[in-house]
C-alpha cells in the first residue's frame, strides 16, 4: 500500500480518512478530502523522484518495443523482444503451438544450512546465473537436439556420464544442444548482457565524476544509466520465467528444466570445489 511504502522509503505517511466511505468523506469534509488527495499525489511524486520506478518501466517498454503494461509480464515482454529480433533478421515468427505438453518443472537448489555460530563466512554469487547458463549451453528452441536418458545432477557431479558427441552441449537434465551455430536465445541474452555491462560501467564512471565535481547535472545521467542497466537486468532475469510459462510462444518444459537443473549442478559443483580447496588449504 502507498501508506506503507511511503513510510519505508520516505519516512512519511498518507492522511487518514476519518469516514467509512469516500462519498461520506468528500460530502462532509471537502477541504480535508482535497488535502488527502494532494498528499497522495506528492508522495507518489517523491517516491518516483527517489526510486525512478515509473521511469524504469517506460525505459523497459521503449527498449523492448512493447506496451507500458507489458513490462510487468515476462511472457509479453519476451515475446516482443524475440519477435522484434527475429523480424530484424527477416525470420518468420512462429505461431504458438496448440498441443503444448505442460508438466511441473524441477526448481532451483537450496542448500540446507547447518545452524551454528560461525566466525568466518563468505558469499559467492553467480552473475545472472540463468541467463549465463542459457548462453554457455546454447539453449534455444532451434538448437535443441534430443534428450539423453539417465542423466541427472548427481551423475553430472560424479562425472558418471557417457562420452559425448563433440558438437553438442549436455545439460544436467539430459537435453542436448548443438554447438554448430549460436541460438536465438543466447544471441539476444548476450546482446542484452553486454548492454547492461556497458551502462553499469557508465553509471559507475559518472558516480565517480560526481564525487569529484558535485555537478548536479551528473545526477540526471546517473539516474538515466541506472534505469537502463536495471531495465536490462530485469529483462535478463525474466527470460527463464517466460520459458517456464506454458503460454509462452517458445515454451518447452525440457529446455526450461534444463536451465534449473543445470543451475543446481553449477551451484553444487562450485560449492564442492570451494569446500575441497579450503579443506586442503586449512
Amino acid at each position: 500500500k502507498l501508506d506503507y511504502i511511503a513510510k519505508q522509503e520516505l519516512g512519511r505517511q498518507k492522511l487518514e480518512n476519518p469516514y467509512d466511505t469516500y462519498k461520506e468523506f468528500y460530502t462532509k469534509d471537502w477541504n480535508l478530502f482535497v488535502e488527502y488527495n494532494v498528499v497522495d499525489t506528492v508522495l507518489v511524486d517523491e517516491l518516483e523522484m527517489k526510486m525512478g520506478l515509473i521511469d524504469m518501466a517506460i525505459t523497459m517498454a521503449y527498449d523492448s518495443r512493447c506496451n507500458y503494461v507489458d513490462v510487468y509480464h515476462a511472457v509479453r515482454l519476451w515475446d516482443c523482444i524475440i519477435c522484434d529480433f527475429l523480424m530484424d533478421k527477416n525470420i518468420v515468427v512462429p505461431q504458438r503451438p496448440k498441443d503444448v505438453q505442460v508438466r511441473t518443472i524441477e526448481g532451483g537448489y537450496v542448500k540446507l544450512p547447518k545452524p551454528a555460530r560461525y566466525n568466518w563466512i563468505m558469499n559467492v554469487d553467480a552473475a545472472s546465473e540463468y541467463p549465463s547458463i542459457i548462453m554457455q549451453w546454447n539453449m534455444s528452441p532451434e538448437t535443441y537436439r534430443r534428450m539423453l536418458d539417465g542423466i541427472s545432477v548427481e551423475k553430472m557431479l560424479k562425472e558418471d556420464i557417457p562420452e559425448m558427441e563433440y558438437d553438442v552441449c549436455l545439460a544436467a537434465n539430459g537435453t542436448m544442444y548443438t554447438k554448430q551455430f549460436k541460438g536465438i536465445f543466447p544471441q539476444i541474452v548476450e546482446k542484452i548482457f553486454a548492454e547492461r555491462v556497458f551502462y553499469k560501467k557508465k553509471m559507475i564512471e559518472t558516480q565517480q565524476e560526481y564525487e569529484k565535481t558535485h555537478e548536479k547535472e551528473l545526477l540526471k545521467d546517473i539516474s538515466k544509466y541506472n534505469n537502463i542497466q536495471m531495465a536490462k537486468k530485469i529483462q535478463l532475469n525474466s527470460l527463464y520465467g517466460a520459458m517456464a510459462n506454458e503460454y509462452f510462444r517458445f515454451y518447452d518444459s525440457n529446455i526450461a528444466e534444463a536451465v534449473t537443473k543445470t543451475g543446481q549442478y553449477v551451484i553444487r559443483f562450485v560449492g564442492n570445489t570451494i569446500n575441497e580447496y579450503l579443506n586442503k588449504l586449512v
